[in-house]
């Protein structure tokens, strides 16, 4: 039973399978130009299809889809992956297990955010650990609104008023001379900066090829911004939205210090609140960027963050500085 690569000839079918396993109101449930996107456009860290398959009996019986990952440590860069639409059919012992698995002998290393309590409970019986925390952050923008469109029940009242405790609170100032400068396509001006390591945690790779891939997300409404300052660039930040709902899904500022984050993602959620927008949300586990965040005031929450890493690739004394790009996130 081997693993097949998924081609365009093979959305349907998947798409089939998927909404068999997680029902007809999955978001998987998207266009053809998104899985296109996802699994079989070229990707700048990735040569083949992203999407992979195993049958029995010409049947699928597991499938799941690969995000590309290359962590810059002190010591190289190490490929890895996020392994997500991971989905096998009961009855079938193993299957999406050992489909996992072949999925992380071909990167070496693979990371699961979150998940289900079923996933949560199966990853580390396969040998991965837990390795840190993810935090969410959300700050609410139009509560009565929110509420108006949510569902009514006896809380409420009670999550009006907590949404509209967030909503009141004012977002730090930016310094004056920062500016969101709205970019289609990233140029090369950043790659060398970004290339370079992080000295408190271990960041998966940027540079123009991927910001513009992520750009191209078919799911999401995507924005690219270059934070300037008096002419100079000294940072980025993408934005994605969908309904209602818009995200910071990356940022990066040139002087990493607890500030310089907290104006960036400042600057980035006054640019990201749209006139559609209920809700303006990020995540992170950079140690510094959740320290600004911490000091915003935001609504957060936390996820588990497993490793599956056989050959110890990945320093265990920092951590892993993830954001929404690194997972699928941003367009769900």
């Amino acid at each position: 039973m081997d693993a097949e690569l998924l081609d365009e000839a093979g959305f349907a079918e998947v798409q089939t399978f998927l909404r068999e396993i997680y029902g007809p109101d999955e978001p998987r449930k998207l266009t053809d130009e998104f899985w296109r996107w996802k699994c079989t456009l070229p990707h700048p860290l990735w040569c083949t299809s992203r999407g992979f398959i195993r049958r029995k009996e010409a049947r699928i019986v597991a499938y799941a889809s690969l995000i590309p990952l290359r962590f810059l440590t002190p010591f190289g860069p190490v490929n890895s992956g996020h392994v997500v639409d991971w989905a096998a059919l009961r009855g079938i012992p193993g299957a999406g297990v050992r489909l996992y698995r072949h999925i992380q002998s071909l990167t070496g290393s693979v990371i699961g955010i979150g998940g289900s309590k079923e996933t949560r409970q199966i990853l580390p019986r396969i040998g991965a650990a837990l390795r840190q925390t993810v935090t969410t952050y959300q700050r609410p923008v139009r509560p009565f609104r929110a509420a108006l469109q949510g569902r009514k029940d006896w809380k409420w009242p009670a999550r009006l008023l907590r949404d509209l405790r967030y909503a009141c609170s004012p977002l730090p100032a930016v310094p004056p001379h920062w500016k969101a400068e709205h970019v289609s396509r990233f140029d090369t001006s950043l790659d060398t900066c970004l290339a370079t390591p992080l000295p408190d945690a271990i960041r998966s790779e940027r540079g123009s090829a991927l910001l513009n891939y992520w750009l191209e997300c078919p799911a999401a409404r995507m924005g690219g911004y270059l934070i300037r300052s008096q002419g100079e660039t000294i940072g980025y930040f993408l934005t994605s939205s969908v309904p209602n709902t818009a995200r910071i899904a990356d940022i990066w500022v040139r002087l990493s210090s607890v500030d310089q984050w907290l104006a960036a993602y400042s600057l980035a959620f006054r640019t990201a609140t749209q006139s559609d927008v209920l809700t303006v949300e990020t995540m992170t586990s950079h140690p510094s960027a959740r320290e600004a965040l911490d000091r915003m005031g935001l609504r957060r929450s936390d996820n588990q963050v497993f490793l599956l890493d056989p050959s110890d690739a990945l320093p265990v004394h920092l951590p892993l500085a993830l954001f929404p790009v690194d997972f699928d996130g941003f367009y769900l």
